[in-house]
């Protein structure tokens, strides 16, 4: 690690946040326009369209006027030193059920999926295909530059790393851009997204998404209890379990 950042993380985390605390970090969406006719002309069955596909073309079309209401779409980050949940909020009903596809499609908060993160293990608790899962999901491995900016009221360093996106169509490498802050000593961010010295301010998750910190409320200190209920699966094989009932219900 650069000498220079190295001092600025040991002065920032003597001062300002307590690791005795809870804290509630809010994220807000910033969201750039889907080309969803570019989704549909990957997705969709070549020559003649199946079931299947006029389904999935017809869902493109409600999400293509519905996509500019991503803005009404939040996320709270509970924290203390040892743990952290990361989890959509609720929604109201009436934009919950209107909204409920796109944030699917995008992977965002869909409705009960949770991260949980501490020194030891990452889970990702969801439902999927009607079964309850916790998934083992691997730590991300950083790559830390001497790179800064202000985000708000925050002087944030940038960080990057490849994840390994597993999917219908196979397999891929997603970038992922980190901002984070010395100054708030707790190495936790949006999803799985952790480890860094300090919290994670911005995270450009896809070409298309990023989650921004809106503010910090010190809450009642308590402990975050991981998830016992759900099948204990590894990332790799979810993906794979995915895959094979994507294909099923395409066929």
């Amino acid at each position: 690690m650069n000498k220079s950042i190295l001092g600025v993380f040991i002065l920032y985390t003597s001062v300002c946040f307590s690791q005795e605390n809870n804290f509630l970090a809010k994220y807000k969406i910033n969201y750039k326009p889907i080309n969803f006719d570019s989704i549909a002309k990957k997705n969709i069955t070549k020559g003649k369209k199946t079931k299947f596909d006029k389904m999935f073309l017809s869902v493109l079309k409600t999400l293509k006027s519905s996509s500019y209401e991503l803005n009404k779409i939040q996320f709270v980050l509970e924290y203390n030193k040892s743990a952290s949940v990361f989890h959509k909020k609720p929604l109201l009903e009436i934009d919950a059920n209107r909204l409920h596809l796109l944030t699917t499609l995008l992977g965002i908060g869909i409705k009960g999926e949770k991260y949980f993160v501490n020194s030891k293990v990452t889970i990702n608790q969801k439902n999927s295909f009607g079964q309850d899962f916790l998934v083992n999901t691997p730590k991300v491995n950083w790559i830390l530059s001497n790179i800064s900016k202000k985000i708000g009221q925050y002087e944030c360093y940038k960080a990057t790393t490849e994840v390994e996106k597993r999917n219908s169509s196979g397999i891929s490498i997603k970038k992922i851009t980190a901002w984070f802050c010395p100054k708030i000593p707790f190495n936790f961010g949006p999803k799985y997204y952790s480890g860094l010295p300090g919290l994670i301010v911005k995270l450009q998750d896809r070409n298309y998404i990023e989650y921004e910190l809106v503010k910090i409320e010190k809450t009642k200190k308590r402990t975050i209890k991981f998830p016992k209920k759900g099948k204990k699966i590894s990332y790799v094989d979810f993906m794979k379990l995915s895959k094979k009932m994507f294909d099923n219900r395409k066929n």
